[in-house]
């Protein structure tokens, strides 16, 4: 898909507050709820990046200091040095900001695109039950093969202390800290908005490709 943006405005002619954006050369008019749909997903997206950032300095100060690292860090620490700190941990999150927002139309239309543009730029096109069922299978494989091996990698930095430890025991174990537990829960939400994209512009877009590479279905509602 194209990821020439023309930018957002009204339709005139539509009851509802509708946007429009240029999808493979063509103006498509999305409504006002997928297009906040797309806001919505990236806003989850935004945060769960900030989190997994913030999660992750996290675990490194309980990495090299578990226990008592906040009165540390205000009674015991010099000045100079909670500065720093506190300056670079300002400069990160303001960073992140400034990115995200000038992404922020850019990201929204991507997204926005990614979960509705494939039966408005096909809307023409009837898929059988026969290639949803066939998407859908392929879905399926596809994402029990991506969780297989993130479960595989996890397994492999997640090693058992002991013979009868179990897997989720041990990883339950790697999560004790409060920094490993913002991280797991930023990078679960990043997961869920990623998969949810995924998921949605695979079924849509993967009906549309099925049916048009091996199916030869190009016959609109109107002809048949």
């Amino acid at each position: 898909m194209s990821d020439n943006i023309e930018g957002r405005h009204e339709a005139p002619a539509s009851k509802e507050k509708c946007v429009d954006l240029e999808v493979d050369g063509k103006c498509i008019s999305f409504s006002h709820r997928e297009d906040t749909a797309g806001k919505t997903l990236y806003y989850i997206f935004v945060v769960s990046i900030i989190v997994i950032v913030g999660g992750g300095a996290w675990t490194i100060a309980d990495y090299f200091q578990p226990e008592h690292k906040w009165e540390d860090f205000l009674y015991n620490t010099p000045w100079g040095v909670k500065f720093t700190i506190v300056g670079i941990g300002l400069f990160v999150l303001f960073l992140l900001v400034v990115v995200f927002y000038g992404l922020y139309k850019r990201g929204t239309h991507a997204i926005t695109k990614a979960l509705f543009s494939a039966k408005k730029v096909y809307t023409e096109m009837k898929t059988s039950f026969l290639i949803r069922m066939v998407t859908g299978g392929i879905m399926v494989a596809f994402f029990l093969i991506a969780g297989g091996l993130v479960l595989f990698l996890i397994e492999l930095v997640t090693p058992t202390s002991e013979p009868s430890q179990s897997f989720s025991e041990a990883f339950l174990a790697l999560l004790a800290g409060n920094g490993a537990k913002v991280l797991a829960i930023g990078c679960f939400a990043l997961a869920f908005t990623t998969l949810a994209i995924a998921f949605s512009w695979l079924w849509n877009a993967g009906n549309i490709w099925l049916a048009r590479k091996f199916f030869g279905t190009n016959k609109s509602k109107n002809q048949q």
